[in-house]
């Protein structure tokens, strides 16, 4: 019974996983996207705009990496600052 409900638990951890870095994967494409079309244009957008989606996308990889391996990032501390980023990229998009 114990290793049934191991290996269901493994089983929902790795499909948590795999979703996650879909997610992950799509938003660093948006961002980079982002990042390419504003070089390529040499078209100025707004500073707050521009901060914003560095600071998300800081954020969203804070966020991943702490899911994926959360004892490294407790022990560093990353806890803090992770919720210190949302605060602060919260402020900045406003």
């Amino acid at each position: 019974l114990n290793d049934r409900r191991r290996s269901k638990q493994h089983t929902i951890q790795a499909e948590k996983e795999i979703i996650l870095s879909a997610i992950f994967t799509a938003c660093s494409d948006v961002f980079s996207a982002f990042e390419h079309y504003q070089t390529s244009t040499r078209h100025s957008f707004d500073m707050k705009v521009a901060a914003c989606f560095q600071q998300r996308r800081a954020c969203q990889s804070s966020i991943f990496h702490s899911y994926v391996n959360p004892s490294r990032y407790i022990e560093l501390g990353k806890d803090e600052e992770i919720t210190e980023s949302k605060g602060q990229s919260n402020q900045i998009c406003r």
